[in-house]
């Protein structure tokens, strides 16, 4: 079953009668929806037609929008309290803190640009991460202190 741009909904059997059948009210409960088996006679069976889904916009006494795409907005004015060095980096990262930071368990995280998390750990003293297991390429490195994100930046890494 699937609406139409005219608010109705049409369906074919699947018991090889060769119709498509209509609801004209698909919001009314009961008969009240009008349907309507055998309204359009078609020359084959067993296929739905095709109608993307129209009714976009907020949903009906909601204040949730149902519209939404997946496009994030650059965050220019963020600042991150900790930077890394070098990009591109070779073998290894180092993430330089501030002084306020440094007696606290930093932890952090590497996804490729697919999101999947290739690696995660706690820092060591030295503030270094090596990288010598992951191939050349663009990924992103997630540092965390005390689960607050701290810096969320791209890494390019080309080992030679």
């Amino acid at each position: 079953m699937q609406l139409a741009p005219d608010g109705k909904i049409y369906f074919v059997s699947t018991n090889g009668a060769n119709y498509i059948n209509v609801i004209h009210d698909p919001d009314k409960k009961g008969l009240a929806c009008k349907p309507e088996a055998h309204a359009h006679m078609i020359t084959f069976n067993l296929c739905n037609p095709n109608f993307p889904h129209f009714r976009l916009g907020r949903e009906w006494n909601t204040i949730c929008d149902t519209v939404y795409t997946d496009i994030n907005e650059p965050q220019e004015d963020m600042k991150y309290e900790a930077i890394y060095a070098p990009n591109p980096a070779h073998s290894q990262v180092n993430i330089f803190i501030p002084d306020h930071l440094f007696h606290q368990i930093i932890s952090y995280r590497i996804y490729d640009l697919q999101g999947k998390m290739l690696e995660h750990n706690s820092l060591n003293p030295s503030r270094d991460i090596s990288i010598t297991n992951l191939p050349k390429g663009i990924f992103y490195i997630s540092v965390f202190c005390k689960n607050e994100l701290i810096l969320n930046e791209k890494l390019v890494i080309i080992n030679e």
